[in-house]
């Protein structure tokens, strides 16, 4: 007892030391087995995957090559029964098939390699009976065809294609299979049976070939036989024979069981996993996987890990003893001992840091994920077990297909304008910010193909759009050298650096968690690579993970001629037609784009009723029959999918009522957002005359369309064409094209525009000077949607900056940017003034009704009571669209110029004048 108390007081001051020897050395064990279980599991892993992917290739091989002989028998058996249904005597059939087996036998068709010759066995010649064979063999005078076991399966098929495995054939000693199906005559009576042999031994060599090439080996087994292994000397044997190394399990092949990591000793008597499946055509594939070239880095990495783990043990024990030694000493011991710590702190994080190395080496690897869990939990252990380290030492942490190319001439403005009027929308509604900034001098007209180039575009810059959450996505393009480069930006999630070699691979997607979410084939950049290439250019890639990506084509430039761009222009030709007994309601918020419906519908005659606003569009349809409601999206109090929805509630006729959504947002999918709303069609902004067209067609009742051959149209003075050529804001390409190449209502849009250009732009400074970011939002929308129309696409850009600024409150940007902007404009105007001076004026305003004049004066004139300029100027521009009389017409462009400057009592005296009189 004296002892053991001894013992214990010597063993209790050091507890401690003790304890921390014992948790290092179980540290380190524990490390050890882990890294060894983990690592199994991924070499085990990988032994299932290399494994099933010798079963899916070899099978595709095994497969193709049985049905190839298939469909060639096919084919021989439905041209023989011709011969003999048309009388063609044996001797015709004869030649006929020697021709095609030695056709086959040259080796001149690589799929049917393995082919042996045909058999035919015939019954309805007039001689009676004949077969016939395109191989050389004695075949014994008393052998009786019809008890022949390939007749007699082919017999028992009744015309289906029979399969005959013959293992030891009679004339060249090896594995044969021979194809028969019996042919009938129109009568369904047998007329004989057509036979194809096979060699297999090919098919059996590529079993064996392919399980050898990793690492194993195969075999093939047809019932109870081997056909092939790399053993010849068990081919021919029945798998329950004892000598067979996987005999023991040969009763579950039998019953069609599959077999998966059985456990043998292989024929080379060394351990194996044993792997069966069985094949479409009853056969079975086996692989056998020898367990040593697999596991052995397994244990080689076992027996380093305990070795470089008994050095850090022993290195950590070495230093936990002198630290507990040293720590009784004297200052200067104390001093001593620190350097001492500090330098054999660097030993031992060198040889840690080595195994943190290799496992971060395995994270490279290509592992699944739940392998790359089994890694990432190996690293953990290590980096905790390093922080042990360092905490004992009293020492800071440690840091760590064939296509062809189509070129025309086209206006490379208007695919880059379609390409950003395409992504907007979907931008906005993510509220990302759609950025768009020119270099060099940008090109007119190009010769290329412009649908192949916008394809590419619209891929990658819908990818970054679909890829981006938050922040902007921006399309820059760049003119020099003879290039021009399409850099596209984005903030998205970005792209890990080992998985941008993946990108451009057909059906390939780079995975992770962050898109999983969103669909898809591949196909996408796979395609536009090639597209690119195939104009002579190229795509680079370049991205950070989690802080976006930049994507940059570059293709040649070819200049291309203004002359030879193709517009469309009119009706369709043959086709177009009348309808003035027609009903349509146009409902728009903005007069400007109202005159644009009603001047495209007056080609076909349409006397088009009017409304402003979703609220009197509902009034209107129930006071009014109409064949059509054509309504605008975006309105301020009750947009178009609102309205629209109330008139549906109305039931009865107003269910069926046609009612055509009118919008800029021409995106993917917001056709089928109209479609689910109540509209039965869809036309965008800037509307097209063909799209017109074609709703017109098909949903106007018939009796009230007039066909007629399309009339020439009126053409204006080349002099206005030319003359607004010259100004340099406005692309009239574009322009007429939003038109359908009509001269006439080009000229009346953009003298309309004008027209209200100085009233628009006071309507947004005042918007901006009194901070109403909302309204402002409204104005500059249809500013931009305006300038669009008549192809100042620059103008419209910016106007598209300041909305997206409006809609994110950014105020101080608008403050800072709309005075420019605003000088812009007027300056546009002045230029356009001085076209339309002494010229002829828009087509003269339909009178306005007495009743909405004084609805919208006593609106007019509430807005002034509450002071709200913005409410009295729209009541004002709603009257402005009509005619009142000359005198009535002053009376409210004065009280609008009031409101305008604020002076809300100058416009309240106006107002009143023109109730009382």
């Amino acid at each position: 007892m004296a002892a053991i108390r001894t013992l214990i007081k010597k063993v209790t001051p050091k507890r401690l030391l003790y304890v921390q020897i014992v948790f290092t050395f179980f540290s380190f064990l524990l490390m050890v087995i882990l890294s060894y279980i983990f690592t199994s599991n991924i070499v085990h892993g990988y032994l299932l995957k290399n494994t099933e992917n010798i079963f899916v290739s070899v099978q595709a091989k095994i497969m193709s090559d049985l049905l190839e002989p298939q469909i060639t028998l096919d084919g021989l058996a439905r041209t023989v029964r011709n011969m003999i249904l048309r009388g063609d005597d044996l001797n015709k059939l004869h030649e006929y098939y020697n021709d095609i087996s030695d056709y086959l036998s040259s080796g001149i068709d690589e799929h049917l390699t393995s082919f042996n010759g045909f058999l035919g066995y015939f019954e309805t010649f007039a001689n009676g009976t004949a077969f016939i064979e395109t191989f050389v063999w004695d075949r014994p005078d008393d052998q009786d065809i019809t008890e022949r076991p390939w007749y007699l399966d082919a017999v028992a098929a009744n015309g289906k294609m029979s399969e005959t495995l013959m293992f030891r054939d009679a004339i060249y000693e090896e594995p044969v299979l021979i194809y028969a199906i019996c042919i009938f005559d129109d009568d369904g009576r047998r007329m004989g049976v057509i036979g194809l042999r096979v060699l297999i031994d090919a098919v059996g060599e590529y079993v064996v070939n392919t399980a050898m090439a990793q690492n194993g080996y195969g075999m093939l087994i047809d019932k109870d036989i081997i056909l092939a292994h790399p053993n010849h000397g068990f081919q021919g044997r029945n798998i329950h024979d004892p000598i067979i190394p996987f005999s023991f399990f040969a009763d579950e092949l039998k019953n069609g069981e599959e077999i998966n990591e059985r456990a043998l000793i292989s024929y080379k008597n060394e351990p194996a996993l044993a792997f069966f499946r069985m094949l479409p055509n009853g056969w079975y594939m086996g692989v056998v996987l020898p367990k040593g070239p697999y596991y052995q880095s397994v244990t080689n990495m076992a027996l380093i890990l305990i070795a470089l783990g008994t050095v850090f043990a022993s290195v950590l024990i070495f230093v936990l003893l002198r630290v507990d030694a040293a720590r009784n000493k004297s200052d200067m011991e104390s001093r001593q001992k620190s350097s001492f710590l500090a330098n054999m702190s660097h030993e031992i994080r060198t040889p840690m840091n080595a195994i943190i190395g290799m496992t971060d080496l395995l994270l490279y690897e290509p592992l699944n994920r739940r392998q790359m869990s089994f890694v990432n939990d190996i690293k953990v252990s290590a980096r905790s077990l390093l922080s042990i380290i360092n905490d004992i030492l009293d020492l800071s942490k440690i840091e760590s297909g064939k296509l062809e190319l189509n070129p025309v001439d086209y206006d490379f403005h208007a695919l880059l304008d379609n390409i950003l009027s395409m992504f907007n929308y979907v931008a906005r509604k993510k509220n990302l910010e759609v950025r768009f900034e020119t270099e060099g001098e940008m090109p007119d007209y190009l010769y290329g193909d412009d649908i192949r180039l916008k394809q590419v575009l619209i891929n990658i810059f819908g990818n970054a759009v679909k890829y981006t959450e938050k922040g902007y996505v921006k399309l820059k393009v760049s003119a020099a050298d003879g290039n021009l480069t399409f850099e596209i930006r984005d903030t998205g999630m970005g792209i890990r650096k080992e998985d941008l070699s993946k990108l451009f691979n057909t059906f390939q997607r780079v995975e992770t968690a962050k898109n999983r979410s969103i669909v898809g084939t591949g196909l996408g950049l796979s395609i536009s690579k090639s597209f690119v290439e195939m104009m002579g250019g190229k795509i680079l890639v370049d991205s950070e993970y989690e802080q976006g990506s930049v994507f940059i084509v570059i293709v040649p430039a070819v200049a291309g001629s203004k002359a030879k761009v193709k517009l469309k222009k009119g009706l369709p030709e043959g086709h177009a037609f009348y309808a003035p007994a027609a009903n349509v309601l146009v409902v728009d918020d903005n007069e400007f784009n109202m005159r644009v419906a009603q001047g495209l519908l007056g080609l076909f005659k349409i006397d088009v009723q009017t409304a402003f606003s979703g609220r009197e569009a509902i009034d209107l349809v129930q006071k009014n029959e109409y064949d059509i409601v054509f309504m605008d999206h975006m309105m301020p109090e009750m947009d178009g999918v609102e309205a629209t929805g109330e008139i549906r509630k109305l039931g009865g006729k107003y269910k069926d009522l046609p009612i055509i959504a009118l919008t800029a947002n021409a995106v993917q999918g917001a056709r089928e957002m109209f479609l689910s709303n109540g509209f039965v069609g869809f036309i965008s902004k800037p509307i097209d005359l063909q799209e017109m067209y074609g709703i017109l067609k098909e949903w106007l009742p018939p009796e009230k369309i007039k066909e007629r051959m399309e009339e020439s149209h009126e053409k204006t003075s080349g002099d206005f064409m030319d003359a607004l050529n010259k100004v340099s804001e406005i692309n009239t390409e574009i322009g007429l094209s939003r038109v359908s190449g009509m001269e006439k209502i080009y000229r009346e849009t953009v003298e309309l525009f004008n027209k209200k250009l100085v009233t628009e732009c006071d309507v947004m400074s005042a918007n901006v000077h009194k901070g109403d970011i909302k309204n402002f939002s409204i104005s500059v929308h249809a500013m931009k949607s305006a300038l669009s129309t008549i192809g100042a696409m620059n103008l419209s850009e910016t106007a598209s900056k300041l909305e997206t600024a409006s809609k994110d409150n950014d105020i101080e940007y608008c403050t800072e940017r709309f005075p420019a902007f605003k000088d812009k404009l007027l300056n546009l105007h002045e230029a356009l003034s001085a076209i339309f001076s002494g010229g002829e004026t828009v087509a003269d305003k339909k009178a306005g009704d007495a009743g909405y004049l004084r609805k919208n004066i006593e609106k007019a004139l509430a807005a002034a009571s509450d002071f709200d300029g913005d409410a009295g100027l729209e009541a004002l521009n709603d009257l402005l669209a009509f005619d009142f009389g000359e005198q009535s017409n002053a009376v409210l462009e004065n009280a609008a110029a009031a409101f305008r400057d604020f002076k809300f009592d100058a416009a309240v005296e106006l107002l009143n004048g023109l109730k009382e009189g």
